[in-house]
């Protein structure tokens, strides 16, 4: 719900602001779940999850545009990094102040439920005095002065005047056509884009991560690990992807997406295969629970390596060429489309 109205909310409010205004809907929520108790209401609970839901439906998708944008061409990978560092940090505290050292107590769970509170107030108090995206500044604003300013407080003093002409030939581009959904469900010039976006972000929750860490208790059970200690030993998984989310970051600018992407899912493929063959984790599937998040993952590494194009050191106008000769062959690999939701 909410990353359907994130598009007009982006160019109507800015990055920034409805990023502000993001974190008041995640304090709202963190009030509901945290007074839930007091009120003897499990429909504060179930509201203030909603509220939640639509928090982080803005901030998975916001973040990313917002921080990809001011990023130098450069660090824009190491930089976009940084949403998955922060949701694999969100995890690893929530396995930690969960324990019953912590919150993990009857007593203490609306404040266990209401700790997404600290990240909102501290981003609601910080995020003013940073700028406004500069592509969002030229493109949808055509504030040429503010996304030169915008530009030498996020890299330094300068014209910068190679990244402003290639914001200049993607403003060109997308005010010759302007995409509606409709027209970018239907139009040919970004279908192999679209193709790439459903693949990847379905992959996020078909390869099979999510399934681990429902099964975690029943794999360490298992593994001979009792109920008293998974919690504790629940920590390195968050620990395992906090250090492989940091490797990432130094490894994305320099191996490239498209290398990591399909070596990825063939790492994940081999390891459910490992999972697979040595775990029952489920009396009706028995030992193939895995098969199907396997196939995927092998299915994506192959899509990754076979179709996806690198953007590796290469501007927003690079990789939509890139994209066109898949969309209209190598025949009409000169022509430029560039959209805009």
């Amino acid at each position: 719900m909410a990353t359907i109205q994130l598009g007009y909310l982006s160019v109507t409010f800015g990055r920034k602001k409805t990023q502000i205004y993001n974190n008041l809907v995640a304090l709202v929520g963190a009030a509901l779940v945290c007074t839930s108790r007091a009120a003897q209401s499990f429909e504060m609970i179930m509201l203030g999850r909603l509220v939640y839901g639509i928090n982080a439906g803005v901030s998975l998708n916001l973040h990313p545009m917002y921080i990809g944008e001011c990023a130098p061409q450069s660090k824009r990978g190491m930089v976009t990094v940084s949403v998955s560092f922060s949701v694999v940090l969100g995890k690893l505290m929530g396995f930690v102040i969960g324990l019953r050292e912590f919150l993990g107590r009857e007593e203490l769970w609306p404040l266990l439920l209401a700790c997404s509170a600290v990240p909102a107030l501290i981003q609601l108090v910080t995020l003013p005095f940073f700028p406004e995206s500069p592509r969002y500044l030229l493109i949808d604003k055509g504030d040429k002065e503010g996304c030169l300013k915008a530009m030498q407080q996020l890299w330094g003093p300068g014209e910068h005047c190679a990244e402003m002409g290639n914001m200049f030939k993607e403003k060109e581009a997308v005010g010759e056509q302007t995409k509606g959904l409709k027209d970018l469900l239907v139009d040919r010039a970004v279908r192999w884009q679209m193709i790439s976006l459903l693949l990847i972000c379905g992959a996020m929750q078909l390869v099979g991560i999510n399934a681990v860490y429902f099964y975690a208790y029943d794999i360490f059970q298992n593994a001979g690990i009792s109920a008293i200690e998974a919690p504790y030993v629940s920590l390195g998984l968050g620990i395992t992807e906090i250090f492989t989310t940091i490797l990432c970051g130094f490894l994305i600018d320099r191996q490239g997406r498209k290398t990591l992407l399909w070596l990825n899912y063939v790492i994940l493929a081999s390891t459910l295969t490992l999972l697979t063959v040595t775990l029952t984790l489920q009396e009706a599937l028995g030992t193939f629970c895995f098969i199907f998040f396997l196939v995927f993952c092998i299915c994506v590494a192959i899509y990754s390596f076979w179709v996806l194009p690198e953007t590796k050191d290469r501007s927003m106008m690079e990789i939509m060429e890139s994209f066109n000769k898949l969309n209209f062959g190598a025949k009409n690999e000169d022509k430029l489309v560039c959209t805009r939701l």
